[in-house]
């Protein structure tokens, strides 16, 4: 944004600069989100999930051909960041509990933990924080568990089970 001085006159230039870009930048708030959508992955004891599919990115955020893990801040300011897996759970070897966190430049913004599992049937966990990221920050998602067995993540045909969302909140 340009700055006023005292006694300038508005001009198109400045009212776009000031207020109208401004404006459009609230209506396209800086969002990414990243899935595991085309295959299934095997979610061994502490795994980092690698997504194949964009299904939201404004803020070129996210480049699968650089890194199939992360979300990189390209706007600093507060960040709603929304971590969501979805898995199988083996017949046998269930263990106790299951645990997401989010990783920003690999230390914890949030986790959450389910357990005791007692069934096989589907699980999940969605979990969120707001915390405040620099340009450059990046946002990983992980899953825990200590299951006998690995665990494998579940698939969708529209959005993926497994994701990853940052939406920017404020500066």
């Amino acid at each position: 944004m340009d700055d006023w001085e005292s006694g300038e006159k508005p001009t198109a230039e400045k009212m776009n600069a000031n207020i109208r870009d401004v404006g459009n930048f609230h209506k396209n708030k800086p969002t990414a989100k990243v899935s595991r959508k085309l295959t299934a992955q095997t979610l061994t004891t502490n795994t980092t999930i690698v997504f194949d599919q964009v299904n939201v990115d404004n803020d070129d955020m996210v480049d699968l051909g650089v890194s199939t893990t992360q979300i990189t801040i390209r706007t600093a300011g507060y960040y709603l960041v929304v971590g969501t897996l979805i898995w199988a759970e083996p017949a046998a070897g269930l263990g106790y509990y299951r645990q997401g966190k989010i990783l920003k430049n690999g230390a914890l913004v949030t986790n959450d933990i389910r357990g005791p599992i007692g069934n096989s049937t589907a699980q999940g966990l969605t979990f969120a924080a707001l915390p405040y990221c620099n340009v450059g920050d990046l946002l990983t998602l992980h899953m825990l568990h200590n299951a006998t067995t690995s665990l494998t993540s579940l698939i969708s045909d529209v959005d993926g089970c497994c994701s990853l969302l940052a939406t920017w909140n404020n500066g």
